[in-house]
């Protein structure tokens, strides 16, 4: 078990350095495992949570489109947010196993899952920063912004080399469904943002 860790920790970790072979880490990742891996997201939800609230009110909450979140009860804020992660989840799984089903793929898919889940952890550096930025210059929301921006297209970059290691296909098809990925993202964000100012502001 603790060498199964260690591998994929190292798996994510090259993904996210761009490292060709990177992939190898989770090849052969089986149903059980794939489950397994939802454990990162899911205990991470409160670390998540925390990050948005530290941009209610702010410059940042209009790039994450839920600046109409800013005034409702907390516990209202939590079941909303966690709610449209596991909408999103469930949305963004049966739209790339359909993609991988079309290109005659669905070996991988299991082994793109878990690989998606595990970057989560290497994933959180550059999260880190921008948190430890917020928390230690608050006001300098314009570098902060910046910042967050880069984040996002490092992320997108990062999930174009994922998809195209793991499942096999052309960059510019992976770069396609990284772009699909985060649309689909930014428009739950603005859903939810007008639920939460139509009916809980």
């Amino acid at each position: 078990m603790i060498t199964s860790i260690k591998l994929k920790l190292r798996g994510a970790v090259e993904i996210m350095l761009f490292m060709p072979g990177a992939e190898k880490a989770f090849r052969g990742t089986n149903f059980q495992s794939m489950l397994r891996s939802f454990l990162i997201p899911l205990c991470l939800i409160p670390y998540g949570i925390w990050g948005i609230t530290l941009t209610h009110g702010t410059e940042l909450s209009e790039l994450s489109k839920l600046d109409g979140l800013n005034d409702i009860p907390l516990l209202t804020f939590i079941v909303i947010t966690i709610a449209k992660a596991i909408l999103i989840t469930i949305l963004l799984i049966t739209a790339m196993y359909y993609f991988a089903k079309l290109m005659e793929r669905t070996e991988y898919f299991y082994d793109y899952i878990s690989a998606g889940n595990w970057i989560i952890i290497p994933g959180m550096v550059p999260s880190l920063v921008i948190t430890g930025v917020i928390l230690t210059q608050g006001q300098d929301w314009m570098g902060i912004y910046m910042l967050a921006t880069l984040n996002i297209l490092y992320g997108l970059a990062v999930s174009t080399f994922l998809i195209t290691r793991t499942l096999n296909i052309p960059w510019e098809l992976a770069g396609a469904c990284a772009i699909f990925d985060l649309g689909i993202n930014e428009t739950a964000n603005k859903a939810v943002n007008l639920i939460g100012i139509n009916y809980f502001a």
